[in-house]
């Protein structure tokens, strides 16, 4: 029988191995050259030439010679006596790994996939595969291109590990689970959702030591981060909270207060107090744990800078009262009431919500969240999650028509800032000019304002403004003092706006992390941390940012923002039928995005699609008539200056097509 001929195995995570019929192959000692052939594994196209000289070598090295050096070191590991695999040409390089295995690439091949549906063994075959440090040995500190790609390679993998993980615990149960959940900890330990899971597990299977210290553990992970600790985290610990009736007498509440004038407008900022549901199914859900669910959405929705959320003990008082709305608004200080009930049947909770003006009682906006198979202490994390995700969409949306509604000489610097995102997000066409102006309006009442210094920058970079001498200088000042906000939306913004402005990529890198531990259920910070990342040369991690961007939105506003921006990561991806199909997804909802028309016209580029490309561009030049050379497209911040060539020549070549047809 003839032997059984084993495909090479080029292994990427942890010390680079490759093997060929079971045997190790002896690498290079160099790591500039194990880096190369790295670097090479996992580019989705040839690489030309000059663009391994600049990344890899300094110009007096001869970079040209030493380039001929490393892939001459190179070629006896990839290469077979019947097979070249590292092809050589005049002006590229590229590695041909088809008839190969390659752990990264079996890692990418399953994130393509939806990974909740994807084998559980294939997921545990690969997580196992994923047991080091992409390129572990092959960092080169004094390459600062090179260490990007290889920073984003990382974070895209840890984010593949953590959903493979995820799937794995989510299946799982007893010691597996827990094992799995340790896995995303040790991957993630701001992830508070992960280490109440992980203490719950240890809670069930009777390991209350282990249980405490996950829990410890956490909040000083979180706390070093400068992070609060959510009640979710503390309640993993607990025992199961009392049936009802079991438990303690419920505390008396103080008397409403017979009359009061009108609720005042302050600061132009929403106050809201959302009160002690009703509880439908007292037999199901003890009061314990409603209350913890009032908690854990007041925790939630607090971090919102745009609202002012009324604390516990003053909406604690309106528990099994509903009262005059006016008169409660008074008494909590709040111009908006959010009340509803709960309900279980079937086994399905039911949380229905109503949001009421304070000023009148007007009813202006109400809903439903269900959620299916619930357990006492999901109720603390997930069902509140969905319910303030739809509440922050409704209160911004009212927030916005408000502002719109008071005249300009009386706005507020947060109603000018609620007008200024309305013209520079959900108007069409998109109107940067009226965007900026009404940032500057509100910087001019309070300077330090976090949110408008951001958008402020963000503005004035679309409209080419900031790319040069004092322009540039201010807009990137201004992105800095947002960075330093701390809040949320403004890390957000502000970290996108400096990439935009100066590809200021490491304060930027930081800002969009902490903006998405500071509020996890923020759209704005999931959408900004993924063109950040995308931007920087990640793939995997800004599409699962724009995941959680669209979970962050449940009904869709501004799910433009997201489709444009994976069709540009799928393009730089090399993906370019999804690059084409999320383009044009984004383009049906928002007909002006820049982003979108890009990428559907360099996609088609691409596909040599001859009718698409026709259609593409026309509608890119009904918007754009200067593309590619408008501010918003000419300085789209992409790392990679060959792929950003790639994008703008195939803009060029498009235009020029168009007017000799």
């Amino acid at each position: 029988m003839p032997a059984l001929v084993t495909p090479p195995f080029l292994r990427l995570f942890g010390p680079l191995q490759m093997e060929r019929d079971g045997t190790a192959v002896a690498l290079p000692a160099s790591r500039k050259t194990r880096a190369i052939l790295g670097f090479l594994a996992l580019a989705p196209r040839p690489v030309s030439r000059q663009r391994l000289c600049d990344m890899f070598f300094d110009i007096p090295d001869d970079p040209r010679a030493a380039l001929r050096w490393s892939l001459s070191k190179i070629r006896p590991v990839v290469d077979a006596p019947e097979r070249a695999r590292l092809v050589a040409e005049r002006d590229a390089v590229r590695l041909s790994l088809d008839d190969a295995l390659v752990d990264a690439h079996q890692a990418l091949a399953i994130a393509a996939r939806p990974i909740e549906q994807a084998d559980l063994e294939e997921c545990k075959a690969v997580l196992d595969l994923m047991s080091g440090e992409f390129l572990e040995d092959c960092e080169l500190p004094d390459r600062p291109e090179y260490t990007a790609w290889l920073a984003a390679q990382r974070h895209d993998f840890q984010s593949i590990a953590m959903r493979l993980a995820a799937r794995l615990a989510h299946a799982t149960a007893g010691h597996d689970r827990i094992a799995y959940l340790r896995r995303i900890v040790a991957l993630d330990p701001l992830d508070e959702g992960a280490s109440a899971a992980l203490a719950r597990a240890l809670v069930d299977l009777g390991r209350r030591d282990e249980a405490h210290q996950a829990v410890g553990q956490a909040e000083r992970h979180l706390r070093l981060a400068g992070l609060e600790a959510g009640p979710a985290l503390r309640m993993a610990l607990r025992p199961e909270p009392p049936a009802s009736g079991d438990g303690p007498p419920a505390t008396a509440t103080a008397p409403l207060p017979a009359s009061a004038p009108a609720p005042v407008r302050t600061d132009g900022r929403l106050g809201v107090a959302i009160l002690p549901f009703l509880n439908h199914s007292p037999d199901q859900l003890p009061e314990a744990l409603v209350d913890g669910l009032l908690e854990s959405a007041l925790h939630l929705l607090s971090k919102f800078s745009d609202f002012r959320v009324i604390g516990l003990s003053k909406v604690m008082q309106y528990k099994g009262r509903i009262g005059d709305p006016t008169l409660t608004g008074v008494d909590v200080g709040a111009s908006h009431l959010v009340g509803g009930s709960l309900m279980v049947r079937d086994g399905v909770l039911k949380i229905r919500y109503r949001i009421i003006a304070a000023s009148d009682g007007a009813l202006l906006n109400s809903g439903d969240v269900e959620y299916e198979g619930f357990d006492a202490f999901a109720l603390l994390e997930d069902a509140p999650e969905r319910l303030v995700v739809l509440l922050a969409h409704h209160l911004n949306d009212i927030a916005r028509r408000q502002a719109l509604a008071v005249p300009d000489p009386d706005r507020t610097a947060d109603e000018h800032f609620h007008v200024g995102v309305h013209h520079g997000f959900y108007a069409t066409p998109i109107d940067y000019r009226a965007a900026l102006d009404a940032f500057e309006k509100g910087l001019r009442i309070d300077p330090g304002h976090g949110a408008l210094n951001a958008f402020a920058a963000w503005a004035k970079a679309g409209l080419g403004l900031a790319h040069d001498g004092d322009g540039r200088r201010d807009a990137l000042a201004q992105a800095h003092v947002a960075m330093t906000a701390g809040d949320s939306q403004a890390l957000a913004i502000g970290g996108w706006s400096a990439v935009h402005i100066a590809q200021d990529f490491e304060p930027a890198l930081r800002a969009v992390e902490m903006a998405t531990r500071i509020n996890p259920l923020s759209r704005v910070a999931w959408s900004a941390s993924a063109w950040v990342r995308a931007m920087a040369g990640e793939t995997e991690t800004p599409l699962q940012h724009w995941n959680n961007a669209e979970r962050c939105n449940p009904l869709g506003s501004n799910i433009d923002t997201t489709h444009c921006g994976r069709a540009v990561c799928y393009w730089l991806a090399g993906r370019f039928e999804e690059a084409a199909s999320s383009a044009k997804l984004g383009l049906d909802r928002q007909p002006s995005h820049p982003a979108g028309h890009m990428a559907a016209v360099a996609a088609a580029m691409e596909m040599g699609d001859g009718a698409r490309l026709a259609e593409a561009t026309r509608a890119m030049l009904r918007f754009y008539p200067d593309a590619p050379d408008t501010p918003v497209m000419s300085t789209i911040p992409i790392r990679d200056p060959d792929a950003k060539g790639r994008l703008l020549d195939s803009l060029r070549k498009a235009v020029k097509l168009a007017a000799s047809a």
